[in-house]
């Protein structure tokens, strides 16, 4: 028996979740502390709908030195050193989870510390302080509570030998990213300072193990942002952008086992379509958040490997302000993905 809930993003509603209820929310050992799964859950989906000043002034009521305030500060000092391992990690993170979970990997729920870890979730109760500091350093000491992936498109996912821009793409649980859609430029001219616009399609799952059986969560983000060129790989960039879209997207989420669905190979009914627009100013990572599921399924039933099959038409725009106008860049395709 399966469990199942689907929603997506339709066309953009005013929302003011500037003030936005935190009382279920606290800080404790510069952790974020939430009282339970569902005000974890409730929490992401909101940040998920805010603009870059709704969530900074939510951040300001909750000040941890978060992934989020980490990006941010790497992207405002060009002079930062090169990323480490677990920059690389959790950037790649929704700028919703960056959000809430601290520079250490941790976030509180309930009684538990949460340590995100390498793909793993490791659950500490969280008056052991001094367990989760031996599990870190051994991580092989416990069993995971859970795993999450940063998912990318898959080639071959749906029949196909080769996956190009301008086709019907699946997104699976694999981990990694898509980034075909790619402007390198030089900003004001400069060789010194190379930039690049850098569009990418990808799902967040995150699979939570109990003792009857397990739930997972999948968000499927367009992510719309901005890097600069260090000494040896890409960084972050600070500036401030112009950003708009428009687009038409579909997906079906495929291998749920959602009746009538008895095959592996098979896709579900939870299809989805949407139209969706945007106009915003930022000088971070946009995620725009284009559908959501959650699911709880029981052991004895056993399950596929969830992913998402999605086609993505209409237009990005971004251009730094102040650059060259030249610099700007008009993302389109009917199809994108």
């Amino acid at each position: 028996m399966i469990s199942a809930f689907l929603s997506v993003l339709g066309c953009n509603a005013d929302h003011d979740l500037e003030n936005e209820d935190v009382s279920k929310v606290s800080i404790k050992n510069g952790r974020l502390v939430f009282e339970n799964d569902e005000a974890f859950h409730e929490t992401i989906a909101h940040l998920d709908k805010m603009d870059e000043r709704e969530l900074e002034a939510w951040e300001a009521r909750l000040k941890i030195e978060s992934y989020q305030e980490r990006f941010k500060t790497l992207g405002r000092n060009n002079e930062a050193g090169e990323l480490s391992a677990a920059d690389e990690e959790f950037f790649k993170f929704p700028v919703s989870y960056r959000t809430v979970i601290n520079v250490n990997g941790e976030v509180q729920v309930g009684d538990s510390i949460l340590w995100y870890d390498n793909g793993n979730i490791y659950s500490v109760p969280s008056n052991d302080e001094a367990l989760l500091q031996r599990i870190k350093e051994n991580p092989s000491l416990a069993t995971p509570k859970g795993k999450y992936s940063i998912a990318r498109l898959s080639e071959g996912v749906l029949g196909d030998s080769e996956v190009k821009s301008g086709q019907r793409v699946g997104i699976d649980m694999l981990g990694g990213l898509d980034a075909r859609h790619q402007y390198e430029f030089y900003q004001y001219g400069d060789t010194g300072s190379k930039r690049k616009y850098v569009h990418e399609l990808f799902s967040y799952t995150q699979v939570t193990w109990y003792p009857d059986g397990y739930s997972y969560n999948s968000n499927l983000y367009l992510r719309i942002k901005l890097e600069w060129r260090g000494r040896s790989s890409w960084k972050p960039a600070g500036e401030t952008r112009n950003i708009k879209y428009s687009l038409d997207s579909s997906a079906v989420l495929c291998n749920m086992h959602v009746p009538p669905v008895t095959s592996q190979s098979q896709c579900g009914f939870l299809y989805t379509n949407s139209y969706i627009t945007g106009d915003f100013v930022r000088s971070s990572d946009l995620d725009v958040l284009m559908g959501t599921a959650s699911s709880y399924q029981y052991t004895n039933t056993g399950g596929g490997n969830p992913y998402w099959s999605v086609e993505v038409s209409g237009s990005i725009y971004q251009h730094v302000q102040g650059d060259w106008p030249s610099n700007a860049w008009s993302n389109y395709g009917y199809p994108l993905w």
